[in-house]
């Protein structure tokens, strides 16, 4: 390497530390958490809500056990929730892989990226998944027999569902083989695609235009007009690719997990977020209800079953990503503002979240197949599907996946 070279790599470096926070927000990991806790939560209420009971469950790849009764209130939770967690979960991974590019070369950064993301991803898809569609398909009676007989099954299923034509573009198919793991294959992908842009943000050359958009962030508008491109992918792709984690879905995800790496160029953006925290509080409450007010009205099912072009299904998108923006910047800059700190128990859940997040579905599905057989009030299976899943997810954890090398790499843990 030459010596110029070295002195621009050098100067690339020192004018990103210079702009980027000088410490490590302790703030990212709380909230990768909470949004955890969230997902884990969603996936039991949705053994109770109300679109459960109206999915054909002969071929429902959802990887979820069905309560005969639904409850409107865990139904709520679940339409709250579901346009703006995962799309947290996005931008706090850009976050952290802006850290990782720090302290990182190229080449190590994509060695574990692919390594802590696809190992696991890949194992749970052949092992832990196929346990899911079997649970499932006893609930729903479209299978009876052994779990080693059901196998075959779910890989004919499998390749039915990646049959039928819509699920053919996009990176929907991995939600179709890999159901809630679909997360980690896409954020292996966006990984590598962002890593040439994040490396970008670094150089002198892009300077320029990050003070640009770190000044029009800290203007009364400044945050609302960097959330016009989501608008746009949802305006211009949901109606011809409505399907959950089809294009429009994907391309939002990609946008916010770039945002995360942009928002950590500059102490500026997070200053923004965190002063600015209760306006989109009130944007993200008055989107949401909006979109309750148009369910109650009979107007999201008929969005719903015909997307098109039209000034209706344009405006119910428009709310839809206002709504994840919103959401998303009201959550990350409160926490910015409280849970910037660290303590022992944040290190401990740091290395459990990601084996948490892969093992809490079948848990889940399992206590919750045998649960729900029983007559009681939804709020107390609810409960007890909770407490239960939790307890016997962290068990597995602390007293297996912790203590096993193997299952430390299985499971994308970091090597003690």
């Amino acid at each position: 390497m030459t010596a110029s070279c070295r002195a621009d790599m050098t100067a690339a470096v020192e004018s990103r530390v210079a702009s980027a926070p000088a410490t490590r927000l302790y703030a990212i990991d709380w909230l990768r958490l909470g949004a955890i806790l969230t997902v884990f939560l969603f996936h039991i209420c949705h053994i109770f809500d109300l679109a459960a009971r109206a999915n054909d469950v002969t071929h429902d790849p959802s990887p979820s056990v069905r309560n005969p009764d639904s409850s409107v209130a865990l139904t709520v939770y679940v339409f709250f929730v579901y346009h703006w967690v995962m799309q947290l979960l996005f931008l706090l991974a850009g976050m952290t892989a802006w850290y990782s590019l720090r302290s990182r070369t190229r080449g190590q950064y994509v060695r574990e990226r692919l390594r802590r993301l696809l190992i696991p991803f890949v194992f749970g898809s052949l092992t832990l998944i196929p346990w899911n569609g079997y649970v499932s398909a006893l609930n729903h009676s479209s299978f009876s027999g052994s779990f080693w007989n059901y196998i075959p099954v779910h890989f004919e299923r499998m390749r039915w569902a990646l049959n039928i034509p819509r699920f053919h573009h996009g990176l929907i198919a991995l939600y179709q083989t890999s159901w809630h793991l679909w997360f980690l294959a896409f954020l292996a992908i966006f990984a590598l695609l962002a890593m040439p842009l994040q490396l970008g943000l670094a150089g002198q050359g892009h300077r320029r235009a990050m003070v640009f958009f770190a000044t029009l962030a800290e203007k009364p508008w400044g945050l609302a007009i960097m959330g016009l491109p989501i608008i746009a992918i949802k305006l211009s792709l949901n109606a011809v690719f409505p399907d959950y984690l089809d294009w429009s879905d994907t391309l939002v995800f990609f946008a916010l997990f770039l945002y995360g790496s942009l928002f950590m160029t500059d102490v500026r953006f997070t200053r923004a977020i965190a002063k600015q925290a209760n306006t989109w509080l009130i944007g993200g409450c008055i989107s949401f209800v909006s979109l309750l007010g148009a369910h109650v009205l009979g107007l999201l099912s008929q969005w719903m079953s015909d997307p098109q072009y039209s000034w209706s299904y344009s405006g119910y998108q428009f709310i839809v990503a206002v709504d994840t923006w919103a959401w998303v910047l009201a959550i990350t800059g409160f926490g910015l503002r409280l849970l910037n700190f660290r303590n022992r128990f944040l290190e401990y859940a740091n290395q459990a979240a990601l084996p948490f997040y892969i093992l809490h579905q079948p848990f889940i599905l399992t206590i919750a197949f045998v649960v729900v057989q029983y007559h009681m009030a939804i709020g107390g299976k609810a409960l007890i599907i909770s407490i239960a899943a939790f307890v016997t997810t962290m068990v597995a954890y602390e007293f297996a996946i912790r203590r096993s090398r193997v299952l430390r790499v299985l499971f994308g843990m970091k090597q003690s």
